[in-house]
Order: C-alpha cells, then structure tokens, then sequence
C-alpha cells in the first residue's frame, strides 16, 4: 500500500470515529424519551460490567459526573429478581391479557433471537401509542425480563405513583432532558415558581394548601443522580428499547432515524435487534384515544445486527431500518435482498 493510500485509509478511520462519536453524544438517552413511558456481545462474549478501569473510563456518560452532582441512581431494580418476578406477573396476569383482547397479534421470528443474552438495544418502528405496550406485553420474556426504558424525568418522576406504575408496566430508567424544542422543564419551573407566590406548591414540592399534595408529589431525581443511566445499564448487561424515529408516524409510513441508538451499540459493541411492527398505526393512530377492537397486528423480530467495521452511526442504523422496512413489506421476519441475501448480515 502507498503512504498515500495509507494516509487516506487513517483519515477515513478517524473520520468514522468522530461521527460515532458526535451522535452518541448528540443522543445519550436513544430517541423515546418524549412519548413513551418509553443491551452481552454475543459474537465476543465479552461481558460489558467487567471492562477494565481504563475502558470504562472512556465511556463518557457512565464515567463523566458534573462536579458536584449527587450520588448517582442506583442500578439494583433493574437487576434484581425481585423486581423481575412482579414485573412478569403484571404482563401474565394485566398487559398480555388486556393487549390480546384489544388487537390480535401475530408474532414471528423468535427463532432469531434464540440465545440472545445481556445487552442489546430492541430498535422498533413507530406509529402508535400501542407500540410499548406490544414491546413490553408481547414479545417474548426472554427479550423483555430485563429490558428497561428511558422516561423523562422531569415528567414521569414527579409524582411517585406514576414513576412506580411506569417501573412495573415498561421498567422504566430516569433520563435527564437538557431543554429540547418544547423546553418542558424550563416551563414546569415557571409554572412552580409562579405557584409558590400564589400559595400553590413550593419549587421544592413542599405542600402549602393540604397534606394530600405530599403522597401524590414528589421531585424527579436530583439533577445529574440520573446521569449517564442509559450507558450504566448497558454495561451492567441490561437491554434497553430506542424508538429512533423519535416521535409515532402520522401516516403509518416509517420517518427517518435518529443515529443515537447505533452510536450506543457502535460505542459499547452490542447489537441493535430490528422490530418491525405492522398494523398498530391502524389500530390506534395518532389522535385516537382507544384502540379499534380486532385490530389485527404484526411484530416481526429480527436477527441482532452489529455495526460493520469502520460503519459510522448513520450508516449503521439506516442498514437496520432497511431491514425492518423490508420485514414490513414482505411480511417477514426473514426478509432478504433482490440477490435473495439475507438483510441482517
């Protein structure tokens, strides 16, 4: 090889690495938080909670602290089998049982994810408010015992009923939003503030007009104790849900994804596990406030995929997305190329 070819072989690596690395940062929670109350390396065997103190040094949301925040959230609910039993008791007993009256489902592809272990990122397709209840209640436990998922936690940790319903039904993670388009937390502080000089609650969540307000309220974690969740779990071997398209398709077509879920699986060398799900915007879309009974839906689970060498984020997860609009258009969680190749090599 000439040092010109070389030299443009190491530009192109560098060039990779900074593009993993701006979308993972650029995204270190997925793409659900907004909506929903919404991963072991199989191919290495590599177990991710035993990496050396100098690796996990460099994994910047599970090491880097701001200074003087509090202790972090603690990781023991989302490995303890405690909390695993009462949670596979709520889907046999509430969730499968409800799903399958409302819609009926179909679920293909099991066969694919037959050993899957540890962490993992389930990368679905999305269109309606149906989907993480499907996720969580319909696909197989070995996918969901452990699978967690980010929640705002400026809006699902502030009251401790809700926070709790959310741990049961989707095992929810606190995630810490920054601002965003619609600066949700900035306007609940305003909101606060302008309660606390009205006689309504206190920025501190301390009641001022009746002892009912200290059982139905309480503060989100403290700001940074729920920092670098999403890395943390992904490295203790807990798999976690990323809807990348961000938001439920309006018209039932799949939007365009946001790389941050690849970034993650590229950074913490894990696989993305395609799911395709059809028929759930017919079933309830967008502006529907019950599901259409009868409804029939599809969820197909794919192969889990890993990132190629030198692929960037983008690059990664616009191959998985062809995979699940493939699954989607032939009705298969087998779907394959014009050269009748397999999508998920």
């Amino acid at each position: 090889m000439s040092k010109e070819e070389s030299s443009d072989t190491h530009k192109k690596a560098a060039k990779t690495k900074q593009t993993n690395r701006l979308a993972y940062e650029s995204a270190p929670c997925g793409e659900n938080t907004s909506e929903n109350a919404s991963t072991h390396n199989m191919s290495t065997g590599r177990n991710l909670s035993q990496n050396s103190d100098e690796e996990n040094s460099q994994h910047v949301h599970s090491s880097v602290v701001p200074v003087g925040a509090p202790d972090l959230e603690p990781l023991d609910r989302y490995l303890d089998a405690g909390h695993r039993h009462k949670r596979h008791l709520v889907r046999t007993l509430i969730t499968r049982p409800v799903i399958s009256t409302l819609v009926r489902p179909t679920v293909l592809g099991e066969e694919n994810v037959e050993g899957l272990e540890g962490a993992y990122i389930l990368i679905p397709n999305h269109s309606s408010h149906l989907d993480a209840p499907m996720v969580f209640s319909l696909l197989p436990r070995s996918l969901t015992e452990r699978l967690a998922t980010g929640a705002a936690a400026d809006y699902f940790y502030r009251r401790r009923f809700i926070s709790t319903l959310t741990s049961l039904f989707f095992n929810t993670y606190p995630i810490e939003r920054s601002g965003g388009g619609k600066n949700r937390e900035i306007r609940t502080r305003e909101r606060e503030g302008r309660s606390s000089h009205g006689g309504g609650r206190s920025t501190q969540g301390a009641p001022t007009r009746s002892a009912k307000s200290t059982h139905t309220h309480t503060s989100p974690p403290a700001r940074g104790r729920a920092h670098g969740m999403t890395g943390r779990l992904l490295e203790a071997g807990v798999p976690i849900l990323v809807f990348p398209e961000g938001t439920r398709s309006r018209t039932g077509e799949i939007g365009t994804p946001k790389p941050g879920a690849a970034a993650l699986a590229i950074r913490y060398e894990i696989p993305l596990v395609p799911i395709a799900m059809k028929g759930g915007h017919e079933a309830m879309p967008v502006g529907a406030a019950f599901p259409k009974v009868g409804s029939e839906v599809f969820l197909f689970i794919g192969k889990p995929m890993y990132a190629r060498q030198d692929e960037t984020s983008e690059e990664f997860m616009a191959r998985v997305f062809r995979a699940i609009t493939a699954m989607l258009e032939q009705s298969s969680a087998q779907p394959i190329d014009e050269s009748g190749s397999s999508l998920f090599e």
